[in-house]
């Protein structure tokens, strides 16, 4: 039968999954701030050359040249910002993080709770692993977690199955 161990350990894998998704959130969040500011310093270049070409005081056919590549990768970047660092998407994966905070603060305060006995332990457990379950699968769509997942979800099946053995 389940021990408040248990509910410790449990509480330990939600953890994990918490900082996972945070950390992945984290990392998204940068990148889109570093791209937004490469993108207007492009932009910004791309006007400086774009001048400068008005002026004529330099070779026109490499100035050309040189505001053509800025003004493109300026497009790259401006364009790959909203595709690929979603800012919807980066509030998913947060509120990802903060379901197993969730779980991981219930199994805790059930862990504490000395009036439980093994079987609603147990069943504590399993309402908590169908609920881990859940969320494992909702959020797992994102990439490096979603291999994580499928580590931790075989992990955590094992244990169960140590669990109801005992």
């Amino acid at each position: 039968m389940a021990e408040s161990a248990d509910l410790i350990h449990f509480a330990g894998l939600c953890q994990v999954k918490r900082e996972l998704l945070g950390q992945l959130a984290a990392e998204r969040i940068a990148w889109a701030k570093h791209l937004q500011l490469a993108a207007g310093v492009l932009a910004l270049v791309s006007a400086a050359s774009i001048t400068s070409l008005i002026s004529t005081l330099s070779n026109p056919t490499t100035l050309k040249i040189f505001a053509a590549v800025v003004a493109f990768a300026s497009g790259v970047i401006t364009m790959v910002i909203p595709t690929y660092f979603d800012q919807k998407e980066n509030l998913t994966i947060l509120e990802g993080a903060n379901r197993f905070l969730e779980l991981r603060d219930e199994a805790n305060t059930l862990a504490k709770r000395p009036s439980l006995t093994p079987t609603e332990t147990y069943d504590a457990l399993e309402r908590l692993r169908r609920a881990y379950d859940e969320q494992s699968a909702r959020y797992g769509q994102f990439s490096r977690f979603g291999k994580a997942y499928q580590r931790e979800k075989q992990a955590i099946d094992e244990w169960i199955a140590g669990v109801q053995k005992s």
